[in-house]
């Protein structure tokens, strides 16, 4: 969600040591939020939407994501994921039943 952005390039912004931040949101995402926020940030981050997935978790050292099976693959491949839970769809499943 964009709360979860806000707070993740605010902790962002205060790191001293320069990381390399790859930014792949969901393909029905605009990128048009997340990098104003970045931009108000001021973090040093790049945003791509056309490497491979799977290839990307392959080479980060760190995946950061919500629900999704891009962090269910970093979890199988043995990736340390810090996960942002989805406010919305634990409402979403119960409502189901």
């Amino acid at each position: 969600t964009l709360g979860n952005l806000s707070t993740l390039f605010k902790a962002i912004s205060g790191f001293e040591e320069k990381f390399n931040i790859t930014f792949r949101l969901h393909p029905r995402s605009s990128d048009l939020l997340p990098k104003n926020l970045a931009e108000r940030y001021r973090t040093n981050v790049s945003f791509n939407s056309t490497s491979n997935l799977y290839s990307m978790i392959k080479k980060a050292d760190l995946v950061i994501g919500q629900t999704t099976t891009a962090t269910l693959y970093a979890l199988l491949i043995g990736k340390p994921v810090i996960y942002f839970p989805s406010m919305k769809w634990p409402i979403k499943f119960l409502k189901k039943f």
